[in-house]
């Protein structure tokens, strides 16, 4: 291989390396922290299955947020919706046999995956510009809302653009400039353990952006507010039931 097939290569496991145990640090980091009080924002669930039912809530439909601002609510989950679904298509690719452009055929694995993949395969495949869509929504309310500008930073601005170059040449690598399939195929199977090594499709200059903005999102996920993927489920103003006079807390501490 060439050095900048090389490169790429090196590029993906760096971003592995770094996302895996940057997230899995933070992730334990957040499991040694204590909560020495119970402060839940009320009003909350008085049972943890409750309040599992809440962060539940928070997580799938931003319920929160959909109560402060609906239109902030609108294009943030049009954004993740959007995400949810890249990362599903994204991960049944290695499942299917590219018939030509963008399209793959899953008639290999058998009537019964394939009755499953072929009509959600077919039914997200105009839901692209959706992403780059919302992500700019994001984007002028950071830039036009006033209060929203005063307390953002410029690595606020940094996610979304970022996220903007993925989602931006995503839609042009399916509609506009699909790249060569196969050599994708080949060069991303090969970062895989156990495969022999493919060049880097050094045709498709638009793919090795793609690659490269992924990649460098995986490397700033760990250090950046992206991490409230995981740390929504670690809130104790969420995932605590409001039984202060039920259920006595003891911190950790105090029970040694």
């Amino acid at each position: 291989m060439n050095p900048i097939s090389w490169f790429f290569v090196g590029l993906a496991y760096a971003a592995g390396a770094v996302f895996a145990l940057g997230f899995g640090w933070k992730l334990w980091i957040w499991l040694r922290t204590p909560n020495p009080l119970i402060i839940p924002t009320t009003p909350a669930p008085t049972t943890a299955g409750g309040a599992a039912a809440r962060v539940a809530g928070e997580a799938l439909f931003f319920k929160s947020l959909f109560r402060g601002n609906r239109w902030t609510w609108f294009f943030g989950y049009l954004m993740h919706l959007s995400i949810a679904v890249a990362l599903m298509r994204h991960a049944v690719v290695p499942l299917g046999v590219p018939v030509g452009g963008s399209d793959l055929d899953f008639t290999a694995l058998g009537p019964a995956l394939n009755d499953l993949i072929r009509p959600i395969w077919d039914a997200t495949f105009r839901l692209g510009p959706l992403f780059p869509i919302a992500v700019i929504g994001l984007l002028a309310r950071r830039a036009w809302v006033a209060r929203t500008r005063y307390i953002s930073y410029a690595a606020d601005y940094a996610i979304l653009l970022l996220l903007l170059g993925i989602g931006g040449s995503g839609v042009l690598m399916k509609y506009v400039w699909e790249p060569d399939v196969d050599a994708v195929h080949h060069f991303v199977f090969g970062l895989n353990p156990g495969h022999p090594f493919a060049p880097a499709p050094l045709g498709d200059p638009l793919f090795l952006f793609h690659f490269t903005m992924v990649m460098t999102l995986m490397m700033v996920f760990p250090f950046s507010k992206l991490l409230h993927v995981g740390g929504i489920f670690f809130s104790p103003t969420r995932n605590q039931p409001d039984n202060p006079r039920e259920v006595r807390h003891v911190t950790p501490w105090a029970s040694r």
